[in-house]
């Protein structure tokens, strides 16, 4: 057996052939190319993945940028129709005090008035968690102050006793609940006001312009330390 072995050796029958080598040296170019072709087409893939993600974030951010608008909007608003012009009516309380004939007028907001709140609500997760606890707490305090208005227009509203006693009582507990309306209206008013600059912020918006803005307590504010 050696010796046959000896005898194929000596042959060169085992030498390469040009055919043999250029066979083998194509293989190898064909299996770098194939791997070259893996990793380019798996880059490319990862950018593609990459770039959607990329187009995600950005379009959850267009979409919280719209809520974090559309919120501002329905706060400055309420400010401006309610809260503004608190200080007229409580003004015009003296007059009705000393006018037994006079009636207060109130303009207070009918139906819905949290309407977009109300169809934004399950999107606040898409905020930072101090600010969506800040914006749940703004609009139950403003909730609070809407529904004490109320009770105060309707509790104003009924006809008074006769007696002397009865129209006392009702004077009285007017003026608590006035005394009450003031409190509210000034903390609402700081509420709303914190959180109004990161809405602000978040959806680029010039707090200068808002009706609020005008509000004296609108000063400079660390927005997370001023939350409750």
């Amino acid at each position: 057996m050696w010796h046959s072995f000896h005898n194929w050796l000596a042959s060169g029958n085992w030498a390469p052939t040009f055919q043999g080598v250029a066979t083998l040296v194509g293989a190898a170019v064909a299996f770098i190319t194939v791997i070259w072709q893996v990793r380019s087409s798996s880059k490319h893939v990862q950018d593609q993945i990459k770039a959607l993600r990329d187009a995600e974030q950005d379009e959850r951010e267009r979409r919280m940028r719209s809520v974090a608008a559309a919120l501002l909007s329905e706060i400055d608003c309420f400010y401006a129709s309610h809260l503004g012009p608190m200080s007229r009516l409580i003004e015009s309380w003296k007059t009705t005090d000393n006018d037994p004939q006079s009636v207060e007028v109130f303009r207070f907001v009918a139906g819905r008035p949290f309407s977009v709140y109300e169809s934004v609500a399950d999107k606040l997760g898409g905020f930072d968690a101090t600010i969506a606890w800040g914006i749940v707490y703004t609009y139950a305090t403003m909730g609070a102050f809407a529904e004490l208005v109320k009770l105060y227009e309707t509790e104003t509203s009924r006809v008074s006793g006769r007696d002397r006693a009865g129209q006392e009582i009702r004077s009285q507990d007017r003026e608590v609940m006035r005394n009450k309306i003031r409190e509210l209206a000034k903390t609402t008013t700081f509420i709303m006001v914190t959180i109004c600059r990161p809405l602000c912020r978040f959806c680029g918006k010039d707090f200068s312009t808002l009706f609020i803005a005008k509000e004296p307590a609108s000063g400079p504010r660390d927005v997370p330390s001023e939350l409750p």
